[in-house]
């Protein structure tokens, strides 16, 4: 079953599979605020699980941080941030973007050009389009 259709559709409460995150009021508001040049993309990456995944993830945040950060600059991200095993734990699991560009295709490939990819952090992740709810 695809990610798309167990995702309830409240822009501030999103679950995939165990993992679950919550965006504050403040953010919700920002994303509904926010005027997309391109089109709105939800993009969900999925981390490796063998043993030396958060290490490899860890060993390249600075330059994939570099990159996002340039992207946010350019318009091009929106919001991003690391998926979680568990609100106790903390481990990083995957990362969630929410990202303004052309086609789903520029999405795809921007993705395939992070070094998280290229580092086989992200074993794969999935693009869905986006509609920010007006709040």
């Amino acid at each position: 079953m695809s990610i798309a259709t167990r995702l309830p559709y409240a822009a501030n409460n999103v679950v995939r599979s165990s993992y679950r995150f919550s965006l504050s009021a403040a953010q919700t508001r920002y994303l509904s605020a926010t005027a997309f040049v391109g089109k709105p993309y939800v993009v969900v990456a999925h981390d490796a699980t063998d043993s030396g995944a958060l290490q490899r993830r860890l060993d390249v945040r600075p330059a994939h941080f570099e990159k996002v950060a340039a992207a946010k600059a350019e318009g091009k991200i929106v919001l991003g941030g690391a998926i979680l095993d568990s609100p106790n734990e903390e481990k990083m699991v995957g990362s969630v973007l929410v990202v303004d560009m052309e086609s789903k295709e520029a999405v795809e490939e921007f993705v395939r050009a992070d070094v998280y990819v290229k580092n086989n952090v992200w074993k794969s992740w999935e693009i869905f389009p986006f509609k920010p709810a007006k709040l």
